[in-house]
């Protein structure tokens, strides 16, 4: 028996403004023979960040259970001496953390979280891997636990700019998370940092990638691609779809369906300790 009535994978974007094409999400309930469906906005407008917050409380009046899995980092790499650099004050939680990203970008609307990245003097810019600031304390192998277990590894978070950058758009997600934690709302639990067995929405940390992997494809869009991806999922046909955001989110949404039925998913990444404050990729067992 799954614990969850109904699963939504959003592809997620950390682009500057209200909306942005590369949200797309995907929606597919737990007793479903037919295969996930892109979800749309009634006045056909692009999803934005404001928007999904909102989506995320709304969900958590219902009485139904959704498992809700986000492309983003949910944190950064986490050593002992502490994840900032070192002649800056350290945050010792990952709520901290969600606090500072915000104090650092709250001039920015719609949750943007250029600060982050672009201002020198913010507390991230000593280990953004970017080529215009490049330089010998730039760090280009910190990725936390989670991504080392991966083959190959996914771009760190501090890759923050240029081709698959993941920095902006995992910022931006921070600033949500530290709204939704503001809240204080028990109905809205993040994944590995809070109990989920009382919450009517669970926000799960997803990789598209690894679930193409594990079905043994290549990530693209092309139709025969994301059939046979389905298919190894247990999920239905495709949706028509156009970009490779829409088939990452069709693709996640039916991994997060199969995939939680595997209790070890959910109880094992929280025992590793580290997972406590950088987070964890469901879907990843540790080696």
């Amino acid at each position: 028996m799954n614990r969850f009535d109904r699963f939504l994978a959003i592809d997620w974007s950390g682009a500057m403004g209200e909306r942005q094409r590369g949200i797309q999400i995907a929606y597919l309930d737990s007793q479903s023979d037919t295969g996930p469906v892109l979800l749309r906005l009634p006045d056909a407008k692009n999803w934005g960040r404001v928007v999904i917050k909102n989506l995320l409380s709304k969900l958590a009046r219902a009485d139904q259970r959704t498992l809700v899995g986000m492309d983003f980092c949910f944190s950064v790499p986490w050593p002992d001496e502490g994840p900032l650099p070192e002649n800056r004050q350290q945050v010792e939680s990952v709520e901290e953390l969600w606090a500072l990203v915000e104090s650092i970008c709250s001039g920015d609307a719609h949750y943007y979280a250029g600060p982050a990245i672009r201002n020198l003097s913010s507390d991230f810019a000593p280990y953004i891997l970017c080529d215009r600031y490049r330089g010998p304390e730039f760090r280009f192998d910190r990725f936390r636990e989670t991504e080392r277990q991966l083959s190959p590894k996914p771009a760190s978070i501090y890759h923050c700019m240029g081709a698959k950058q993941v920095g902006p758009g995992s910022f931006a997600g921070m600033r949500m998370f530290h709204t939704l934690r503001s809240v204080n709302d028990p109905r809205i639990a993040i994944w590995p940092f809070d109990p989920i067995d009382n919450a009517n929405v669970v926000l799960c940390e997803i990789y598209p990638s690894l679930f193409y992997q594990m079905a043994g494809m290549k990530r693209a869009y092309d139709r025969a691609t994301i059939a046979n991806t389905l298919a190894y999922f247990h999920s239905g046909s495709p949706p028509e779809m156009s970009i490779q955001d829409e088939a990452d989110a069709v693709i996640s949404a039916a991994a997060l369906r199969a995939l939680s039925y595997n209790p070890d998913l959910f109880s094992y990444p929280p025992k590793v300790p580290v997972a406590h404050k950088e987070g964890w990729i469901f879907g990843v067992l540790p080696s």
